[in-house]
């Protein structure tokens, strides 16, 4: 099976849509986090990346620790936080 990685891209600024997107609920969920769990849900996933602003990443990190996914690291040279469901990679 071939092995899959995701990246979401959430570095907009929600400008047009007047509210933060990601942020907001759907379905007592933050819209960001039904993008994780569709992306997880994949068979032969490994990684999941959500490329942000660096002013977001406190709460990309916060989003990721309570979905209980095995780690989060912060890169912010590289404007990203890293996602990685329990399977190995």
């Amino acid at each position: 099976m071939p092995s899959l990685a995701f990246v979401i891209v959430a570095a907009g600024s929600s400008r047009r849509m007047g509210f933060d997107k990601l942020a907001s609920d759907l379905a007592g969920r933050p819209v960001l986090a039904h993008a994780i769990a569709a992306c997880s849900a994949a068979e032969g996933v490994e990684e999941i990346w959500v490329v942000t602003r660096p002013e977001r990443f406190e709460w990309v990190e916060e989003l990721v620790s309570s979905l209980e996914y095995e780690e989060a690291c912060d890169d912010t040279d590289e404007h990203q936080v890293s996602l990685k469901d329990d399977l190995e990679v």
